[in-house]
């Protein structure tokens, strides 16, 4: 256990190495991990890096924060993977989901120096290998916790080409992608651009705030242009997968001026789609549905195979796909007396919230999402 490293830049190489050897999320990436090191800690939160070994190879490194909050008005810490600390597929870098890498870890949680009551993992993607073993495992090991079905993401299997796609599409929404571009064609001469091919990467990055800026979200004050520390973290992120060849970053221009962009990264052959925005005075001539059929077409062309939209589901993306994986969370309540009686406070909590039946989408809408209250 490595507590509260300066820099995680030493492990970058053995991180790497234990991430290419299974399929792993792009939020369990040496990438990620730092960009949320350096933007999403509080003053207050612990890290620690636990760091398992077989001999002398490292076979998993989890960096997980101790976080203090309050549940019916009592102090209570809790334990996360950093990556929590944004909303997308939850994954632990292990070189294998396995009895013995997750049985490790879980012994590594109970025999902590630091006290916790409990440990969290919020949207681990159900039926997956790395969430059937730590469920498989928290039963043997006759622990207390807590799995429950979560909210799903929608995702989208590519076809061969995109003609493909839209003949797989209704008639109604073939018809309006088709009238979009040519709404915004009458506007003006349409580029779409990418990043690293007609653009280098600070220009691109300074295109994205700028329509963030213009974007309805700005005001709202959601937008990446509106939160210091999320404007900081998509640049060191962009970077650094810029770097490694992960980046798609891409833009539709209106006369050379960028009005929308898609910023998604690529692992193996799925695209993570993670932000899209649009310059508000052009709303009218959908220029939000013009950037992401290029998108689409783009991806397709290339290869690509799976479109992933990660985060919360939000009701415009299923006029692209009707696809969904869900997503499972895990509570685990540590075997001391305190950690027992939160649990128990916990699952009062549960019993009183209203949530949708499993199955059952309940979709978010972006304009309900609150500005954090920290700046």
């Amino acid at each position: 256990m490595i507590w509260d490293p300066a820099s995680l830049d030493p492990y970058r190489e053995l991180w790497s190495e234990v991430f290419r050897v299974r399929p792993h999320q792009p939020s369990a990436s040496f990438e990620w991990t730092r960009a949320l090191f350096h933007n999403h800690l509080g003053k207050d939160d612990r890290l620690v890096l636990v760091v398992l070994r077989d001999r002398e190879r490292i076979q998993g490194i989890v960096p997980l924060v101790a976080e203090s909050s309050r549940l019916f008005g009592l102090p209570m810490v809790t334990l996360a993977p950093l990556s929590e600390r944004y909303n997308t597929h939850g994954d632990l870098l292990l070189s294998a989901a396995s009895e013995n890498l997750v049985g490790a870890l879980l012994d590594a949680l109970f025999s902590f120096p630091y006290p916790w009551d409990m440990f969290r993992m919020s949207r681990l993607i159900e039926g997956s290998p790395l969430t059937a073993c730590l469920e498989d495992q928290l039963r043997r090991g006759q622990t207390s916790f807590r799995s429950r079905s979560e909210a799903p993401s929608f995702v989208l299997p590519l076809p061969g080409s995109y003609d493909e796609y839209l003949a797989r599409r209704s008639g109604k929404f073939r018809n309006f992608v088709r009238r979009a571009e040519k709404r915004l064609a009458r506007l003006g001469r349409i580029e779409f651009l990418q990043t690293g091919v007609h653009l280098d990467l600070d220009a691109a990055y300074t295109a994205l705030i700028d329509i963030e800026t213009r974007s309805w979200k700005h005001e709202h004050g959601t937008a990446i242009s509106a939160i210091g520390r999320q404007r900081n973290f998509y640049q060191e992120l962009c970077r650094g997968m810029f770097e490694s060849g992960r980046l798609h970053l891409t833009f539709l221009t209106l006369d050379g001026a960028p009005i929308a962009y898609n910023l998604g990264l690529v692992f193996d052959d799925t695209y993570y789609y993670l932000k899209t925005s649009f310059d508000e005075a052009f709303r009218a001539h959908s220029p939000a549905t013009v950037v992401r059929s290029r998108l689409l077409a783009l991806l397709i062309e290339s290869g690509i195979s799976t479109f992933d939209f990660p985060g919360e589901p939000y009701e415009w993306e299923a006029q692209w796909t009707r696809d969904l994986q869900w997503h499972r969370s895990l509570l685990v309540f540590n075997r001391t007396m305190r950690g027992q009686f939160y649990g128990m406070l916990r699952r009062l909590r549960d019993s009183r919230r209203k949530t949708p039946p499993e199955g059952v989408i309940a979709y978010v809408d972006p304009r309900d999402l609150k500005p954090p209250a920290r700046q």
